[in-house]
C-alpha cells in the first residue's frame, strides 16, 4: 500500500494554507493510501535536478511537490503551491540525506550554484580561506554534502556562512557557522 508522509518543513506551511486547501491535502492522503501504486498519480517532471521529486494534483489551483522513493512506496509531501510555482520549485530543488543527522534536507541547487559562482569569483587569497584547517572528511562527517565542498572551500570570512543562511540546509549552515565562530 502506498503511503504519504509530511516533511517537517511543510508542517508550518500547512498551517498557513487556506482551510479549503488543507481539506484537499487531507483528501490527497486518503487517495494516496487507496492506490496500490503511488506512481499512478505522481507526475514526473522533465529535466529535474532530482528525478525523485514529482508533483501531485491537490486541487484545480494547487499542486503538491512529493519526494518519491527510489524503491518502495513511501513518499513524502514537501510543498503545496500554485501549479507553476510547484513545478518551478520541483525543478530547482534536490533532496539529500544529511550524513550526520540522517535527516532529509532540501536545497535549491540553482540558487546554490549562483552563490558558489559568486564566492568563487570573489577575490581572496587561498591562505585566507575559512576552513583550510578542516579536512573534507571531517566536513562530510559533520553533515556537509560532498557537492557543497567546493563552495565551502571558497568561503573566506565569518560573514560568508551567515550570508548563505537562507540557501543552505539548516543543519549544514549551523555546522559552518559553528566552525567559523571557532
Amino acid at each position: 500500500m502506498a503511503t504519504l508522509g509530511i516533511h517537517k518543513d511543510f508542517l508550518l506551511e500547512f498551517a498557513r494554507l487556506e482551510k479549503s486547501v488543507q481539506k484537499r491535502v487531507h483528501e490527497v492522503f486518503d487517495k494516496f493510501r487507496e492506490h496500490r501504486h503511488a506512481g499512478l498519480h505522481l507526475e514526473k517532471l522533465e529535466n529535474p535536478r532530482d528525478c525523485r521529486i514529482r508533483t501531485i494534483r491537490v486541487s484545480k489551483f494547487m499542486r503538491g511537490v512529493v519526494l518519491a522513493p527510489d524503491t518502495g512506496d513511501s513518499s513524502l509531501l514537501l510543498k503545496v503551491m500554485a501549479p507553476d510555482d510547484a513545478i518551478a520549485w520541483a525543478l530547482s530543488h534536490r533532496a539529500t540525506m544529511n550524513s550526520a543527522t540522517q535527516g532529509i534536507e532540501l536545497r535549491d541547487d540553482v540558487v546554490l550554484e549562483r552563490a558558489a559562482a559568486g564566492v568563487h569569483h570573489a577575490p581572496s587569497a587561498a591562505d585566507n580561506r575559512l576552513f583550510t584547517d578542516v579536512a573534507d572528511k571531517e566536513l562530510t562527517h559533520l553533515g556537509i554534502d560532498l557537492d557543497l565542498l567546493p563552495l565551502v572551500r571558497n568561503l573566506s570570512t565569518e560573514a560568508h556562512p551567515d550570508a548563505l543562511r537562507k540557501i543552505l540546509p539548516e543543519q549544514q549552515h549551523d555546522v559552518l557557522a559553528g566552525l567559523a565562530g571557532g
